[in-house]
């Protein structure tokens, strides 16, 4: 389930108890509790059926065959004198039990196929999708009697078709939600958080495609059902004695016209069921769905610097080996891109590159901002400092490097926090995953294009700290959310991100940046979701964690005025480039390119400059525009 469902369920700030009543109420609609209903009668009946049949469901009168429903038989007898209740009762467990039993090998096998596709997507991922088109282009029913055929009838032969062939739903559907949820924020959060890949798939993203899995499961047990039946009528299914619903429909068909009831009995038993479990799957899709995409999940908000160079690309067969390049080394907190140049994969060189030979340096302690419009490449050259460039890009030139370690602030809290895992939770994840990162490396990041093997700038190394137990990552979850001014954090780390405001939930990721205790902090736009009142005080929590912590600061922002009130000195970024850089208040009072001349005519009120680029907001001091300008 995505945040923005989430965000419908409950205004922020909602009552933990109207929560209660809201989720409850979801589980009481009524397909839900039809199919719930329906579905538990016919299963009791199953499991029951030794002590409610009234007759063996083999026992065998030659003598009173094809009798008519009565007192005696309530569904009459067959032509072999079998009482037809009891058999049906003993055919729904053999049929449920196979039919979930086929269920569970593809629906597995699926999701692992789908998972894996649709997270790493590349070559492995066109690898498992024409396996997955080879499979359906055979008709479905053919292939399952086709194998059943070739391996022989009965249960081990259904079993073994199903799972050849049934998990192609699965992979297909979640293939495709995975490729959607591995762009979100959260996911990014999670792999700047240290976590790997198995991790975040299997923590994180798992869960979030898991309710429509079962979904599919639901209706994947009403066809296996079918198909069951199918081979039973054909004769490749359960084979005799054993009662089944498609055996049954077979050996009445010949008295169709005169005992209507040999066919017509067990056919409507196939059909009850089918209603019952398609009910079930609509209910429970009705719920977990609360309008809107999919279903809960488990991602981190946090993020750390991840050290990995994800983003160069690896040599072609029969390309020449990169030339080594010579390390360069940057003090701890510091930042410095050099030749930074980004390409979407598979563009023409007419397209040009995203970020064009970027070249940005931060000192220790500095505020650094980077302005431009949507599109120049501002947030793809901060991403790159962690090695978090989106799929579909790549670093093709020169690199980016992080003195010790680096937490990052997402633009929208809504999207970089899990929508179903406790704040306290989702911090207490971060300050483990922190935990372990000291214990086994150095710190720092590195961005480049001369290798995709993980590189570290060589910052020194941190005295690996203690492995937190549960207590002391509850009390490190609580100061960090009194760090970062949240009342009552007791409440707030037991809340959900749909019941905070949204600057709570800004100051939530602030929080999940902070776990690692970094020297860098990069923020991508963290108040552009904001209003006014409630971005003047993010801004104001930021400047006083920098100062508090000798953070070293990268803001991006489109809004110059912003980034003018917190930075000590800009860079302006247009079309991939930077097009002029200087102190923030050079680049107020005398901007020399057009463009920042744009951008500043764009903004109603600027900051008034102090000293030594210092600046208070301008709503503060009441001077406009204007008199800024003129250097009043």
């Amino acid at each position: 389930m995505s945040a923005v469902e989430l965000g419908a369920l409950l205004t922020p700030g909602e009552p933990p108890g109207r929560a209660r009543r809201s989720r409850a109420a979801r589980y009481r609609n009524p397909t839900l509790v039809a199919g719930t209903v329906l579905f538990a009668a016919i299963l009791l009946l199953a499991c029951f059926a030794p002590a409610i049949a009234p007759y063996p469901p083999t026992e065998q009168n030659l003598g009173g065959g094809l009798h008519p429903p009565s007192a005696e038989h309530w569904f009459g007898t067959d032509q072999l004198g079998r009482d037809v209740l009891s058999r049906m009762l003993f055919a729904a467990q053999t049929d449920l039990r196979i039919a979930i039993v086929a269920a569970i090998a593809p629906f597995l096998i699926g999701m692992l196929i789908g998972l894996v596709s649709g997270y790493f997507g590349g070559r492995l991922d066109w690898i498992l999708a024409r396996a997955t088109d080879t499979v359906i282009a055979f008709p479905f029913y053919v292939i399952v009697i086709a194998i059943v055929f070739a391996v022989g009838a009965g249960e081990a032969g259904i079993v073994l078709a199903f799972a050849l062939v049934g998990w192609v739903g699965y992979a297909r559907v979640l293939r495709a939600q995975v490729g959607a949820l591995r762009s979100l924020g959260w996911v990014h959060a999670a792999r700047g958080g240290g976590l790997s890949h198995a991790r975040v798939l299997v923590r994180h993203i798992l869960p979030n495609v898991l309710p429509q899995a079962v979904v599919l499961l639901m209706t994947e047990i009403v066809l296996i059902m079918v198909a069951i039946v199918t081979l039973g009528y054909l004769g490749l299914g359960v084979q005799p004695p054993t009662p089944d619903w498609g055996t049954m429909i077979s050996d009445g068909q010949q008295f169709v016209t005169t005992h209507w009831w040999l066919s017509a009995l067990p056919g409507a038993a196939v059909v009850v069921t089918g209603i019952a479990l398609s009910l079930l799957a609509d209910g429970l899709g009705d719920a977990w769905r609360v309008g809107g995409p999919s279903g809960p999940a488990r991602p981190s908000g946090r993020a750390r610097a991840s050290a990995a160079e994800r983003a160069a690309p690896r040599p072609g067969p029969g390309a020449p080996e990169p030339e080594p390049r010579t390390r360069r080394e940057v003090p701890l907190g510091a930042v410095s891109i050099r030749g930074l140049r980004i390409e979407a994969e598979g563009a023409s060189e007419a397209v040009g590159a995203l970020v064009d030979g970027v070249d940005l340096d931060a000192a220790p302690g500095e505020a650094v901002g980077v302005v431009g419009e949507s599109g120049s490449g501002k947030s793809l050259t901060l991403r790159a400092a962690l090695g978090l460039v989106p799929s579909g890009t790549r670093v093709v030139a020169g690199d980016a490097l992080v003195g010790g370690r680096a937490g990052m602030v997402f633009q929208d809290p809504l999207t970089a926090l899990d929508p179903l895992c406790r704040v306290g939770a989702q911090l207490g994840e971060a300050i483990r995953a922190a935990d372990r990162a000291s214990a086994g490396r150095a710190p720092g990041s590195r961005a480049s294009a001369s290798s995709s093997a993980p590189r570290r700038s060589p910052a020194p190394r941190r005295s690996p700290a203690p492995r937190r137990g549960r207590a002391g990552v509850r009390m490190r979850t609580l100061d960090l959310l009194r760090q970062v001014r949240l009342p009552d954090p007791e409440r707030i780390a037991r809340s959900y991100p749909h019941q905070l405001s949204g600057g709570q939930r800004q100051r939530v990721v602030i929080a999940l940046a902070l776990a690692s205790d970094p020297s860098v902090l990069l923020c991508d736009e963290p108040t552009t979701a904001l209003d006014v009142t409630v971005q003047r005080e993010v801004l104001r929590l930021l400047e006083r964690l920098r100062r508090e912590r000798g953070l070293t600061l990268l803001f991006v922002s489109h809004d110059l005025a912003v980034v003018a009130s917190v930075c000590d000195r800009i860079a302006v970024m247009r079309r991939g480039r930077i097009v002029e850089a200087g102190t923030a208040e050079a680049i107020v009072r005398s901007p020399g390119h057009p463009y920042t001349r744009e951008l500043l005519d764009a903004v109603p009120r600027l900051p008034v400059m102090r000293a030594r680029g210092a600046t208070v907001p301008a709503d503060d001091e009441g001077a406009g525009r204007a008199a800024e300008r003129s250097g009043e």
